[in-house]
């Protein structure tokens, strides 16, 4: 087995070649080298903000769109951006941000749609 593989060095077998169940188990062993932890994840998942939720809804003037996540605290961001034209009729957005939901609203009557992520 003279190639190996560019990333984590797996012996490949050429196309002649059977396979020995020592090769195989030296290439488990590589794999098992150079995954990721289960533990690596979770530290990285709690020390770096991720996009959490997202999605698409519509405005609803200063009555708002209210959209629910399980966060528990409002310890988040959100990004809104319309997705149409509102024409004129959108004004100011801005977000209130609560425990387990937040509500998008704008200072206009627009009622087209928007995208938002959520942070976290």
């Amino acid at each position: 087995m003279p190639n190996v593989t560019p990333n984590l060095g797996l012996n490949k077998p050429l196309g002649n070649e059977f396979v020995s169940r020592q090769a195989y188990v030296e290439n488990l062993e590589l794999i098992d080298q150079n995954a990721a932890k289960k533990t690596d994840f979770t530290t990285h998942m709690a020390q770096v903000i991720h996009p959490r939720l997202a999605g698409n809804a519509n405005f609803n003037g200063a009555v708002g769109t209210v959209i629910a996540h399980t966060k528990g605290d409002a310890n988040y961001y959100v990004e809104v951006t319309p997705v149409a034209n509102p024409a004129g009729y959108l004004g100011e957005v801005w977000v209130e941000q609560g425990a387990n939901s937040f509500s998008v609203k704008c200072s206009g009557t627009a009622t087209t749609s928007f995208k938002y992520v959520v942070f976290w």
